[in-house]
């Protein structure tokens, strides 16, 4: 599994002043439905800033905090409470990304990388013994634009399986080679 590394860094003022507001912004809801958002929240929140041992009143916001947060989050909840508190925390960062004190917002890039099947099978796959390969196994494969991407995905993963070298490109297939493609330069523009 891995984690492009994109930390970003906001004031812990900063960051409760956002919570407040986006609490606001729940007229009508529960007392119920709003503990839970403000509580999911400021757990996180202090978890990434306790994480780095932050003292100087700054949170650090990344991929990897977020999915260690979400691990330590699922451990002791069920998967559907579990992906709920994701849920929580995805719709909080994004409203933290349009009021621009966040530059790309972490749990939509674990989803697009994860989330086959939505939040609880994240939740799933964090509660599992083995929790990077079974990450692993929702991958979601990049989408091919042309025409021949189905069949070249359907060539990889037939390489993969055969578990040949990708790395030395001596055994060049008969797809390959007879549509012209170059082995390397293929599997390093469509290999995850």
């Amino acid at each position: 599994m891995k984690i492009i590394e994109r930390n970003q860094t906001i004031d812990v003022a900063a960051a409760k002043q956002a919570l407040c507001d986006y609490i606001d912004s729940f007229e009508g809801r529960s007392a119920f439905t709003l503990r839970l958002y403000r509580f999911t929240i400021r757990c996180f929140l202090e978890f990434s800033q306790r994480a780095v041992g932050q003292v100087n009143g700054s949170v650090v916001i990344g991929e990897d905090r977020v999915l260690h947060w979400m691990l330590c989050e699922s451990a002791d909840v069920t998967a559907k409470h579990a992906a709920t508190k994701y849920r929580i925390l995805s719709r909080f960062l994004g409203a933290l990304k349009r009021a621009g004190l966040i530059t790309s917002d972490p749990t939509s890039a674990l989803r697009a990388r994860f989330g086959k099947q939505g939040w609880i099978g994240i939740a799933l796959a964090l509660k599992s013994a083995d929790h990077k390969e079974a990450l692993e196994a929702l991958r979601t494969e990049p989408r091919f634009k042309s025409p021949l991407g189905a069949p070249m995905r359907a060539y990889l993963e037939l390489k993969r399986s055969a578990l040949w070298e990708q790395s030395t490109g001596q055994r060049k297939g008969r797809w390959l080679t007879s549509t012209g493609f170059c082995e390397k330069r293929a599997l390093a523009l469509l290999t995850p």
